[in-house]
């Protein structure tokens, strides 16, 4: 059981970084198109904001998670009687052989406007996985995009 939640923590770090980096190389790409473009690839915005007068579209969740992991104790017996003796390990310290974890699930991606509803800057903050539900429109805009002919437009 130990074994499998240490190689599903692996895993999922290992995409959490691999989303991250996906989110780096491929949401600036929408820098200097329409709105229209932002929204076909990631969907309806969930919000709207007005800052100073121009828009801000945001997309994105937070919300708050927990899960359950083992807790474990390292001891010492002498298995062998012998000189060098062996390690055990003792799971459960004490009370339960579990201990619950909460943390903080989040993605937040903004793009902000101009008066012609052209995109001028890209931003976005998440957790580690946050993003994940974007892997897909990220794959989408580096297919379309991702080229030499993606460079920043002027706006």
């Amino acid at each position: 059981m130990c074994n499998k939640a240490i190689w599903l923590l692996f895993v999922l770090l290992t995409l959490s970084n691999c989303t991250h980096k996906r989110l780096d190389a491929n949401i600036y790409h929408l820098e200097g198109r329409h709105i229209d473009v932002a929204i076909n690839y990631l969907g309806l915005p969930d919000d709207k904001l007005i800052i100073d007068e121009r828009e801000v579209f945001v997309w994105g969740h937070k919300n708050v998670r927990s899960y359950d992991r083992p807790v474990t104790t390292y001891g010492g017996y002498n298995s062998s009687g012998g000189a060098f003796g062996g390690v055990g390990i003792v799971f459960g310290a004490g009370g339960s052989p579990y201990a619950r974890d909460t943390y903080r699930y989040y993605c937040v991606i903004k793009a902000l406007i101009n008066e012609r509803q052209i995109i001028e800057q890209m931003e976005y903050d998440s957790s580690a996985g946050g993003c994940s539900k974007y892997n897909d429109a990220m794959s989408a805009i580096e297919r379309d995009f991702g080229g030499a002919e993606a460079s920043n437009f002027s706006l």
